[in-house]
């Protein structure tokens, strides 16, 4: 059963890949900000290669890495679950599980990404001011971009988080693999995924101003 859940990542990016017909052609350079309000003229949808370099970046990218390693040490220190060693050897298991559980969610989320012709990236708001601004990084966190560059609740996304946790589950030890346990990281998930677009929203502020 483990293996068959491991293998999933492999067919569906290859489905995905391997769709009929041309691709469309690729956005301009750089895209286009998006905002709740009107819809940017310039929007492009996402195209397959876009889909499988975002999977490649969320699941083995340095933040990717980053955050793992983050998350790994904190429940090393912690000793959770404590059927793992709390050395390396538990550690390895630890990172092994999270890297696990990346790749099925990441990967459900292209596979129904894809089938529901939702666009998952994130666009930087074109209003200004801090509240606003921080709105629409929380908000869009919950929506996906439609073809016609309108917005819609990210299926793809929610169903990533919801299979990744229930499915890794079925290999986490006893202590920590019980249904309450999986929402809470969906939780624990979807704060990092705002938490993430609050920091890429304001953090190019910062690099703006590094730049002479």
């Amino acid at each position: 059963m483990k293996q068959a859940w491991l293998a999933a990542p492999i067919l569906i990016c290859a489905q995905v890949a391997g769709q009929n017909g041309p691709p469309p052609p690729p956005p301009p350079y750089p895209i286009a900000p998006a905002t709740l309000g009107p819809v940017a003229t310039s929007y492009t949808f996402i195209t397959r290669k876009q889909r499988l370099e975002r999977w490649v970046i969320k699941t083995v990218g340095p933040s990717a890495i980053a955050e793992a390693a983050l998350a790994t040490g904190i429940q090393t220190m912690r000793d959770s679950p404590y059927e793992w060693d709390s050395n390396m050897r538990g550690f390895g298991q630890r990172a092994g599980w999270r890297f696990a559980r990346l790749g099925i969610s990441n990967t459900i989320e292209l596979g129904v990404s894809s089938a529901m012709r939702e666009d998952p990236r994130y666009f930087y708001s074109q209003e200004r001011g801090f509240g606003r601004r921080l709105r629409h990084a929380v908000v869009t966190s919950f929506l996906a971009r439609k073809p016609d560059g309108s917005h819609t609740f990210a299926t793809g996304r929610f169903a990533g988080k919801v299979g990744g946790a229930f499915i890794a589950n079925t290999w986490y030890p006893p202590s920590n693999n019980h249904k309450i346990d999986a929402l809470e990281r969906i939780g624990t998930s979807m704060g990092f995924t705002v938490g993430f677009n609050v920091l890429r929203e304001f953090g190019r502020d910062l690099r703006k101003k590094k730049r002479p």
